[in-house]
């Protein structure tokens, strides 16, 4: 997948989001990319954690 996309999307969803449990997702969802990339750049390939379907 393409991680740095993802979390510039994240940062446009941040600015459509109306209720706090909305910006609560997305920041989750984008720390969990954002510590994906992470841990992918420092062992030179890509992971994916916990997404059902996804591997």
């Amino acid at each position: 997948g393409n991680l740095r996309e993802a979390i510039k999307l994240f940062d446009k969803a941040l600015s459509l989001a109306r209720t706090a449990l909305e910006l609560t997702h997305i920041f989750s969802l984008q720390d969990a990319a954002k510590a994906q990339l992470k841990i992918g750049e420092r062992l030179g390939a890509e992971f994916v954690f916990g997404l059902p379907g996804m591997s």
